[in-house]
């Protein structure tokens, strides 16, 4: 949702932000730091955490990389301490808040083992902002649906790109989808749109009623014409 160079905006901000905050780091500096977004991947000494931490604010990511007793990395969920599991109330954006959390799930944690008991965790948070259980089998529903329609084995005809026109788009999306085409939105109304001008714009008057001049090189032309 919203302005296509949001994101733009947002990683030129947080660049800024964090190259400042590296270089006034008064301690041992990480040995590795990789950002996506607003999320980062962090290798640094031990000793080094608490002062880091404090420095550069509190973990914001999603994520939580632990080292496991054969030295290697698995990975889950992060909460911070403060995270109260209150999400938007059912009726704001029902089905979307729940395949977004299952999704997170299932592409961050590493163990699959732990992945329904994180599910579960999801289910009990959502039960108590007033989600219903018909909601869950829905939206598993609609993302199994969404996988098959995806599909492995099942590849598209083709996939072509359409203008986005409020109450018409979707059910054009709707009818390609019967023909095994897949669809997806391009915004008319774009910021580059309305700051970009590949060429300035003529007036009306220079646009209509134009003679143009043909120079004529030949001989027998020139002769014709005088």
């Amino acid at each position: 949702m919203g302005s296509p160079v949001s994101p733009i905006v947002v990683n030129l901000c947080i660049e800024s932000f964090e190259q400042q905050a590296l270089q006034s780091y008064p301690g041992v500096k990480p040995r590795l730091w990789l950002r996506f977004v607003d999320d980062t991947f962090v290798i640094i000494e031990r000793t080094e955490l608490e002062g880091f931490f404090q420095h550069i604010g509190k973990p914001c990511l999603d994520c939580l990389i632990s080292v496991k007793n054969d030295g290697s990395l698995t990975s889950k969920v992060y909460r911070k301490p403060t995270h109260t599991d209150h999400y938007l109330q059912f009726g704001s954006h029902k089905l979307g808040v729940i395949r977004t959390l299952q999704c997170r799930a299932e592409t961050i944690i590493s163990e699959s083992e732990l992945i329904p008991e994180e599910k579960e965790h999801i289910h009990e948070s959502l039960k108590n902002c007033g989600y219903p259980n018909w909601a869950f089998l829905k939206a598993n529903k609609s993302r199994k649906d969404q996988k098959q329609s995806d599909g492995v084995g099942q590849p598209n005809k083709a996939r072509v790109t359409i203008p986005y026109i409020a109450g018409l788009s979707k059910r054009v999306k709707k009818h390609l989808k019967a023909f095994g085409i897949s669809s997806s939105f391009k915004p008319n109304n774009t910021l580059r749109g309305k700051l970009v001008q590949v060429k300035d714009k003529q007036s009306k008057e220079k646009r209509s009623n134009l003679v143009y001049g043909l120079v004529c090189g030949d001989a027998d032309c020139s002769a014709a014409c005088g």
